[in-house]
């Protein structure tokens, strides 16, 4: 009887063909995995844009500020504000040893650490100089929410500080005040109307 085997040289061609498959597809899967980032990032940010719609709606068309100052509740941060909107419960955002985000309000695509967080409010809405309720229909065209990678619940842009980009092609999803969500990945400069209410 004749038996038939691999021999060592069909098993190094099988393992190497093999190998170069895998190196083919995995790349594949990582731009899946982080087009799906980008997209739960993007649905965060629609939530989190209805949740302010529902604050707005209870605080007389006033935005929550950025970071606020002085003793509760105008201390506490739009995070904060925004909790009891997006299922977060009392006491689990705020100063340290508690956590600063959680759930929608923190990308995918991040895992911040210690006190970072990747969200932040556009410092320039809670500005004195606007008021939301003079605007007669949403602002399609100023930012609300960008993403970012620092301590701090608003974003200053100025200078060339830029947001985090960590979504594919070096983009960022941004929340406008309508509540559209867009993924831009060019630099957006402190000159840009889009950071300034019209």
């Amino acid at each position: 009887m004749k038996h038939s085997a691999f021999g060592l040289i069909e098993l190094l061609v099988t393992l190497c063909i093999v190998s170069i498959l895998i190196s083919l597809t995995l790349p594949t899967f990582g731009s899946a995995l982080s087009r799906s980032r980008s997209s739960k990032c993007q649905s965060n940010l629609r939530q989190i844009g209805i949740a302010m719609s529902n604050y707005l709606a209870d605080n007389d068309q006033v935005y929550p500020l950025a970071y606020g100052v002085g003793t509760p509740p105008q201390s506490t941060t739009w995070m904060q504000k925004l909790a009891p909107y997006v299922g977060i419960g009392d006491n689990v955002l705020g100063s340290a040893p508690l956590l600063r985000s959680t759930g929608i309000l923190n990308c995918p695509a991040y895992r911040p650490t210690g006190r970072l967080v990747s969200y932040a409010m556009n410092v320039n809405i809670t500005d004195s100089r606007w008021n939301f309720r003079a605007l007669r229909t949403p602002d399609a065209s100023t930012f609300l929410i960008v993403e970012i990678n620092a301590n701090a619940e608003f974003f200053l842009p100025g200078g060339t500080s830029d947001v985090s980009r960590r979504h594919p092609f070096s983009s960022a999803n941004f929340l406008f005040v309508d509540g559209h969500v867009e993924n831009i990945n060019t630099t957006v400069p402190a000159s840009d109307n889009r950071w300034y209410p019209q």
